[in-house]
């Protein structure tokens, strides 16, 4: 087997334990409460725009009056993600009239546009003034659907690609203290170099996942201790939160 199709084994094996502490991105993966707060806070019969919708997830926990409109990329949508979309479009170049829409969703998308200044410059202009833009953005994270990964901001680059394309900072924040984010890039490691070994030693494969599995969910655990007994300092993120407004 080859390591992209170990890779895709592993997702999958894991798959059913994305929320719970024994999967080894978990503590990323338990941040999406932010996110659903967010979505639940979008005011009855707004239009939403969904920029890299991928399977809609949004949607859910919008009020059932929204307009929404889930729009992605073409060639990922199709070869990768079997995306649900309305629309099949670039960010750098939305199919909306000016000043059309009332939120735009941005979660985990502008690393993967080639101009995240042209992406927002587009936002800016079909958001409606008054209008809010969701974003999430990892920062200390690894590179993941290549080739279509270009670019890392830290929170004073978003802030200053925000001015210059006239949205305004509602709040900030950042998700991952140094050691917690130490452990979630550790745990990655961890199952790509057991995935490289179970290529190049196809006797370990299952004794390997085992014990990675083992392993991930002890670091999970002192992970998640850190993000609740050590101050807060955003040193080394591995994600943003921003709210923007025209």
């Amino acid at each position: 087997m080859k390591i992209g199709g170990d890779i895709d084994f592993i997702k999958k094996l894991f798959a059913p334990l994305k929320n719970t502490i024994f999967h080894p991105q978990w503590l990323s993966y338990r941040g999406k409460g932010v996110l659903i707060q967010w979505l639940r806070q979008v005011q009855p019969a707004e239009t939403v725009l969904d920029v890299g919708c991928a399977k809609r997830w949004a949607e859910a926990y919008l009020p059932a009056s929204c307009h929404y409109v889930g729009l992605d990329y073409l060639e990922t949508a199709t070869e990768r993600y079997n995306s649900e979309a309305d629309v099949y479009a670039t960010a750098t170049s939305l199919p909306l009239k000016d000043c059309s829409v009332d939120t735009v969703i941005m979660f985990d998308v502008l690393e993967h546009i080639n101009s995240s200044s042209v992406a927002l410059a587009e936002v800016s202009r079909v958001l409606k003034p008054g209008g809010k833009v969701l974003v999430q953005i990892p920062y200390l994270y690894p590179i993941h659907d290549a080739p279509y990964d270009y670019r890392r901001l830290t929170s004073f680059g978003l802030i200053e690609l925000a001015s210059q394309n006239h949205l305004n900072i509602q709040s900030m924040d950042y998700r991952g203290q140094p050691l917690e984010t130490a452990i979630l890039l550790t745990n990655i490691a961890l199952v790509k170099s057991t995935v490289n070994l179970s290529e190049k030693y196809p006797a370990i494969k299952i004794i390997g996942y085992v014990l990675v599995g083992i392993l991930t969910t002890m670091l999970n655990c002192v992970g998640w201790m850190a993000s609740i007994a050590l101050p807060k300092d955003s040193l080394m993120p591995f994600s943003y939160h921003f709210i923007l407004y025209k």
